[in-house]
């Protein structure tokens, strides 16, 4: 039988949206638990130095708090945030930037208000796990399969295909263990890892069946951009919010008017291209071999003519590239390995600009650039509204 503690109060949150609270002397982490909320809890996994639990039945409840729209929040692991309203999940993510900058950077300067946008509705893509008959998210914490009827943070033309893959998978046997939905603007990519099995499908008008590395011609555009869509393409998954997002690079070199700009972790060249008006000469670099011929299709596509890019990892090719006047970093969640940072140091590039999706890895890679460089510039955006993913820009000048 699990454990169950009795009025329960939580002081904070943690960077993950839990609540914090203490019972005789030991952490306690929260889930659905709002500052200045008491309530009965239910320990799900105690050790020596902290107590996880969730919340049993409430003594009082706060102002922020509201009812979840979705049916399957707390069951589906896609969002966490969804009983806070706007406002506490906006001061909620400002607090996390300006925490985690302050504890790992030691910067304690001023923060730009996040930016912000549509709560529903904005993701461009969803992917499906197949298992059992059963197609689904997973379940927070496991490997579960949650089957949903639809989704509030997709962009309703993605919803209307759910319903007819639940129904075959639920009548048919299946070696499909992946299905992803990408909204374009042609219309539904919907990929799978045996698109031969959906052939006979009857599906709307406007979705292609595809395989899940397939190349297409199908395009999302940004701004008076185009880019290349196919299914394991990277994109910023919030529609709404991508131009919000690059017109903060964008702004800083127009002001800066750089000869040479790197663009490392470049992927599929997007923010590449969309800054290359403002310079003459711009170089992405990306690991991925599939990126990188994406990212040249889309110079093509957009007839850019002042941008090249390197097949590689950005840290074995930095050493050689000592005459940038801007360096834009948008790494993976994991931020920029430490040899990275040291040939950053050595090439003394005047302007960093780094693209973060997580504000931890971005404040220690800050750390370990401040002998050089200094934040001029922090600004929030959020890209990932009802969970507690945020979304940094970062602008550094050399000291």
């Amino acid at each position: 039988m699990k454990k169950s503690i009795e009025e329960v109060k939580c002081s904070k949150l943690d960077h993950f949206g839990r609540g914090i609270a203490k019972v005789n002397n030991k952490v306690m982490f929260v889930h659905g638990l709002l500052p200045k909320e008491s309530a009965d809890v239910t320990v799900i996994r105690e050790n020596s130095k902290y107590i996880e639990a969730e919340v049993s039945e409430f003594a009082s409840k706060s102002l922020s708090r509201q009812d979840p729209p979705c049916p399957y929040y707390g069951i589906c692991g896609g969002c966490q945030l969804m009983h806070m309203t706007e406002s506490l999940q906006k001061e909620f993510k400002e607090s996390k930037v300006k925490d985690l900058l302050a504890k790992f950077a030691n910067y304690h300067g001023p923060i730009e208000e996040m930016l912000t946008g549509p709560s529903y509705e904005y993701r461009n893509k969803i992917t499906f796990h197949v298992k059992n008959k059963k197609m689904g998210l997973y379940e927070a914490l496991s490997n579960d399969i949650v089957e949903i009827d639809s989704c509030l943070l997709l962009n309703p033309v993605l919803n209307q295909v759910i319903p007819i893959l639940k129904e075959y998978f639920h009548t048919h046997e299946t070696n499909i263990t992946k299905v992803v939905l990408r909204h374009t603007d042609q219309g539904i990519l919907l990929g799978t890892d045996h698109k031969e099995e959906l052939s006979t499908l009857p599906l709307p008008e406007g979705v292609e069946l595809c395989d899940l590395e397939e190349k297409t011609n199908h395009t999302i555009t940004i701004g008076t951009f185009q880019f290349h869509a196919s299914i394991a393409s990277f994109f910023q998954i919030n529609e709404k919010m991508i131009p919000t997002l690059y017109q903060q690079v964008i702004d800083t070199c127009k002001k800066e008017k750089p000869d040479k700009v790197l663009d490392l972790y470049c992927g599929t060249g997007t923010i590449g291209i969309m800054v290359s008006p403002y310079a003459k000469e711009v170089l992405g670099i990306e690991l991925c071999k599939e990126s990188v011929e994406d990212a040249r299709r889309n110079a093509q596509l957009n007839r850019i003519d002042n941008i090249s890019f390197i097949e590689g990892k950005v840290e074995e090719n930095l050493e050689n590239l000592k005459n940038a006047d801007l360096v834009i970093l948008d790494p993976p969640r994991a931020g920029i390995m430490r040899q990275g940072i040291d040939d950053l140091l050595k090439i003394g590039a005047k302007t960093l600009v780094y693209v973060s999706c997580d504000p931890a890895t971005l404040a220690r890679d800050i750390s370990l650039l401040s002998s050089r460089y200094e934040i001029e510039k922090v600004t929030p955006v959020d890209m990932f509204p009802n969970t507690y993913h945020v979304e940094c820009v970062c602008l550094l000048k050399l000291r």
